[in-house]
């Protein structure tokens, strides 16, 4: 760290001082000003992810198993700033709180742990790019290319994961020799208790690629992103939580509340009570 010696504390100062001066500049009009401000924001967050990382770490590398503790906690909390708009109009930013992933491999360095397995995970990106060529239908050569010129290490092109894994079993099998080679527990059988399934693999399989920015094109994830998939399904594994789906939903229709009491019926004009008066007899006289 730069400066080891600041606490979270003040670096929690520091943000909110730029988030004041930020505001201010943003009420002034100052657009110099502003782009201080948010400089001066950039640092300081930096410097908190990299305090506040050193302390997770640290917590994590004092467990019994650093490496299990790590993938259950999956991440941990840093501050960023957010742009407060109304009408399209910027009013100022705000303090919001995210979620960081733990990166394994740093996390692995920092318990000096053997690092060799993101080899292994290097090399799984490539498979699943040469895989993802062959769903696609492109040529043999096209995919000769893809594994002559995909970006990765001259370590990890050394390493072994077998074929392409065009089926799911293949893929899985695949995605479970490079978990077993960071995050192993012999059951009684001496294979991994951690196992990856049919699940994980869709689950991988479906966030590895995009559409691309040219016509008819697929993009597919980077290294780093590979690195997140994998520490998504050992999550998944470790604690046991299943898959989401997110879609588009549609909004309930609210009706007004009836009345569940019954409706009462009209009630019927009653007739006049009629009292019948007696006509006078012929040849006499009314009264």
């Amino acid at each position: 760290m730069e400066n080891p010696e600041k606490t979270l504390k003040q670096i929690v100062a520091e943000i909110e001082e730029g988030i004041a001066a930020y505001n201010d500049a943003v009420k002034k009009n100052d657009m110099k000003a502003t782009n201080v401000a948010e400089q001066m924001l950039k640092a300081s967050e930096a410097e908190y992810l990299e305090h506040k990382q050193h302390e997770v770490f640290c917590a994590l590398k004092a467990q019994e198993k650093p490496m299990l503790a790590a993938v259950r906690q999956y991440s941990f909390p840093i501050l960023k700033h957010r742009v407060v708009k109304e009408g399209g109009v910027v009013l100022g930013v705000e303090v919001i709180e995210r979620d960081r992933q733990i990166d394994l491999v740093r996390f692995s360095k920092f318990c000096e742990l053997d690092t060799t397995w993101a080899l292994k995970v290097e090399l799984f990106g490539q498979l699943l790019c040469m895989r993802s060529a062959k769903e696609l239908n492109m040529s043999a050569a096209e995919v000769r290319q893809i594994a002559n010129t995909y970006y990765m290490s001259e370590l990890a092109r050394k390493e072994k994961l077998g074929e392409t894994p065009m089926s799911n079993t293949q893929v899985v099998k695949a995605l479970q020799a490079v978990i077993d080679s960071f995050l192993f527990e012999a059951g009684d059988n001496g294979a991994n208790i951690y196992k990856v399934n049919n699940y994980d693999a869709n689950y991988l399989l479906m966030c590895y690629t995009k559409r691309g920015k040219g016509m008819l094109s697929v993009q597919v994830a980077k290294a780093g992103f590979v690195h997140s998939l994998i520490l998504d399904v050992c999550h998944r594994i470790v604690t046991g939580k299943v898959y989401n789906l997110e879609f588009k939903q549609m909004k309930e229709k609210t009706e007004p509340l009836k009345s569940a009491e019954p409706k009462k019926s009209a009630k019927k004009a009653e007739k006049p009570e009629v009292t019948e008066v007696p006509l006078p007899e012929k040849g006499t006289d009314a009264a």
